[in-house]
């Protein structure tokens, strides 16, 4: 094996063309299946950070007509109660809210979750300092209290040692630190602060306010269909008690890991096995070559054999080459691969789950190396199969060149139609990637994003002191905004189309809904007058919201056409009333049909969708988007508009600046 090995290397002095081109190939395919491994690997396929990870299992409601829905926080009460599945269970909010950290130089904004004190227990991971919430902690007007991350602790609080029974100060309101969670430890995602849900207040309170999921960790010898059997014992007595809300609802259980990252599995498989044809080409390319040089060989393995040499041996000898040289490739494969995956970390989408846990790590490097192993033979084995074979006499006698003609041109030709095959694969996947993004690109998004400049503004939950502005201070940002020099247009919003939103179910309001399936989800968005003309969201009919949609007027709605057509599919829905169920419902008087636009990226239909007036609303709103439309460079313009929130509250932070284009967003910090 030592002489085969020594061989191998003198062949790669010997033939440095050859060898460049083999393993500069090799490394681009093996280095693109590294790539592709680590990200399945770190995204889908890596367990939950948590002890016994496959016990956890995530809970969500069903409603009548079958989407999944979120739980009310007395529903969850009635589950973790009324069931025996589970060794522990925990809520959180739907939402991470942002809230504002005030206390140093410049306000910051910082990602929260709401949840109960027993998540830590149930994803069984401890507070690395300190302890969770306490009951009294968890109830209605109970002590402010936060749990920060390690991230938060080091950056914010430079690692004081002395953090515990120390305030922060969270949206204007003095919070004790209780606890410091590990380093790592970041779930629901990249969140800062854990705040204590408390029962029976904002959120958490009343059965048609939906928005918490459960989690729960299974008890020793339970199964996910004995939980599943239990829950819905306890669903269905939800549904007869609250027939209005949750009539005909259920309940779903799934596993935790598949809930988080389900979804992408599927895409990532997808690339992955594309990856795999792209490296199954890269073999049978090299084969040809390695079949090719086997072949010019044939005097040489006659000599061999002649002096006594075996068909074994020779084979062993073309194998260790091939695997040497696949070995080599592997090891500039590895190189690229720690740039690409750098390059995913730098370019990938902000959103994608677990984007830093992609690394080259012990396990991806394992695959490679099975990769490499697989490669080599691969190459070797047609070459190993016909060294072994030559005749010596008759390759002495012809020079090496022309022995065993119709063998030859058999291997070659079914590689090339190997070649083939996998090529055409390939660009029958990549016309259907270019016939998808093509379509995509031919979306009517429902609104015009050129020249679009978006920021998030976060205020303190307690408003400013002095007179209040119509529209509270959000609504004087935009005011102070909008005249600013190079602006075209402005306004704000709770969350912008494409990104998604909250819903409520709603009701015409001559019909009182009987049961549950009565109600048309649809997303909510509150807005200020400009929304409409800003974005360029056509009307279809009526008009958008007036500075005269105060407080003290009617309360109006403007609805998409597709909520228009739900609601009033035979009538004209102008001045007529859609009912939002907010404690004990409150009747809009539609005033405007907006075009439908997509809530949840191009790729993804239509939904009904409504729209209130900021003016209109009866509490003070502490987060906003705004919507700047540019006529000058976005660049010079972002500081003007932060010095215009900070005339209205020194204490607003700016954060997540894009601009949009038709062909990207660029991100200003």
């Amino acid at each position: 094996m030592r002489t085969d090995l020594r061989d191998a290397f003198r062949t790669l002095v010997r033939q440095p063309g050859f060898s460049a081109v083999v393993v500069a190939t090799l490394g681009l395919g093996i280095g693109a299946v590294t790539v592709m491994f680590a990200a399945l690997w770190g995204v889908v396929l890596r367990p939950l950070p948590f002890p016994e990870p496959d016990r956890l299992v995530w809970v969500e409601a069903v409603t009548d007509t079958g989407r999944p829905n979120s739980l009310s926080a007395e529903d969850y009460y009635d589950y973790r109660d009324g069931t025996e599945a589970f060794a522990s269970t925990a809520t959180q909010f739907v939402w991470t809210p942002g809230v504002v950290i005030s206390g140093r130089e410049e306000p910051e904004r910082a990602e929260s979750s709401i949840v109960s004190g027993s998540l830590f227990e149930t994803l069984g991971i401890r507070p690395a300092r300190g302890r969770s919430f306490r009951p009294e902690e968890e109830a209605a007007g109970g002590p402010s209290v936060v749990v920060i991350s390690h991230r938060f602790w080091q950056d914010w609080l430079a690692g004081d040692m002395g953090v515990l029974g120390t305030t922060v100060t969270v949206d204007d309101v003095p919070s004790e630190i209780v606890g410091v969670m590990p380093e790592g430890f970041d779930y629901p995602g990249e969140v800062d602060l854990w705040l204590p849900m408390q029962r029976g207040t904002g959120a958490a309170s009343g059965r048609g306010n939906n928005n918490f999921f459960m989690i729960g960790r299974l008890a020793d010898g339970v199964d996910r269909d004995q939980a599943q059997a239990q829950l819905d014992v306890v669903a269905a007595r939800i549904s007869a008690e609250y027939p209005g809300p949750k009539g005909g609802w259920g309940v779903s259980l799934e596993p935790l890991q598949d809930q988080l990252f389900g979804d992408l599995r599927p895409l990532m498989l997808t690339l992955m096995a594309a990856t795999a044809v792209l490296l199954l080409l890269t073999i049978a390319n090299v084969a040809s070559l390695f079949l090719a040089r086997a072949l010019s060989r044939q005097r040489e393995f006659a000599v061999r054999l002649s002096i006594g040499g075996s068909p074994g041996r020779i084979a062993r000898l073309v194998l260790v080459q091939s695997l040497v040289l696949s070995g080599v490739g592997a090891l500039v494969g590895i190189g690229l691969a720690h740039l690409g995956v750098d390059a995913v970390k730098a370019f990938g989408p902000a959103d994608l789950p677990r984007l830093a846990s992609i690394v080259v790590d012990g396990r991806v490097l394992l695959f490679t190396a099975l990769a490499t192993i697989v490669t080599g033979i691969a190459l070797g084995a047609a070459p190993a199969l016909r060294g072994g074979r030559v005749a010596p006499a008759a390759a002495l006698q012809q020079g090496g060149h022309t022995t065993g003609e119709r063998g030859r041109f058999g291997v070659r030709s079914a590689l090339v139609s190997v070649q083939v095959a996998l090529s055409f694969v390939l660009l029958v996947g990549f016309a259907l990637f270019l016939s998808s993004s093509w379509q995509l690109q031919q979306v009517d998004p429902g609104l015009d994003p050129e020249g679009l400049l978006t920021l998030d503004v976060q205020l303190p939950a307690a408003p400013p002191e002095g007179e209040a502005v119509p529209g509270g201070p959000l609504g004087d940002m935009v005011d102070r905004i909008r005249a600013l020099p190079g602006v075209a247009g402005a306004a704000g919003a709770d969350e912008l189309p494409v990104f998604g939103g909250p819903y409520n179910g709603v009701h015409r309001g001559d019909r009182a809904p009987q049961v549950a399936s009565d109600y048309v989800p649809a997303t909510r968005r509150i807005v200020t007058e400009d929304f409409f003309r800003t974005l360029r969201i056509p009307l279809q009919a009526g008009r958008g919201f007036e500075r005269t949609d105060g407080p003290d007027s009617r309360p109006v709605v403007v609805v998409s056409q597709m909520l228009a057509d739900r609601l009033y599919p035979d009538e004209d829905p102008l001045e007529r009333i859609m009912v939002l169920p907010w404690g004990d419902g409150i009747p809009l008087t539609i005033v405007g049909v907006a075009s439908d636009v997509h809530d949840y990226g191009l790729d993804m239909g239509h939904r009904p969708a409504f729209y209130l007036s900021f003016r209109q609303l009866p509490f003070i709103p502490t987060s906003m988007r705004l919507a700047v439309r540019t006529a000058a460079s976005p660049s010079a313009l972002v500081p003007s508009i932060r010095a215009a929130v900070r005339e209205v509250d020194k204490g607003a932070p700016l954060s997540r600046c894009l601009l949009y284009t038709s062909d990207a967003a660029d991100e200003y910090q």
